[in-house]
Order: C-alpha cells, then structure tokens, then sequence
C-alpha cells in the first residue's frame, strides 16, 4: 500500500482522531448504560423487589 503524499501528517492526524471519537463515544455510552442498568438491578434485588 503507498501513501498518498497529499497526505501530511495533519491530516493523518485529524483523520485518526475522527476514528477515535467516532469508536470512543458509543463505547462509553454503552458502557454507561450497562453499569446504570447493572446498579438498578442491584439496587432492586437489595430492596427485595424482584
């Protein structure tokens, strides 16, 4: 594969930090959803509700 020398280091940059907030940002959201669920069902079986 050759590089495209059009190509500067900039633009490499950007593009890489694109890809890392496009991959990042539903991670996290994910992630978040799954330990707020996994806290309520914790939560509930303390409370003896299930």
């Amino acid at each position: 594969m050759t590089l495209n020398p059009n190509t500067t280091t900039a633009t490499t940059a950007a593009h890489w930090d694109w890809k890392r907030r496009a991959l990042t940002v539903p991670l996290e959201a994910f992630v978040m959803c799954v330990f707020i669920f996994s806290s309520l069902v914790d939560m509930q079986q303390k409370d003896g509700a299930i």
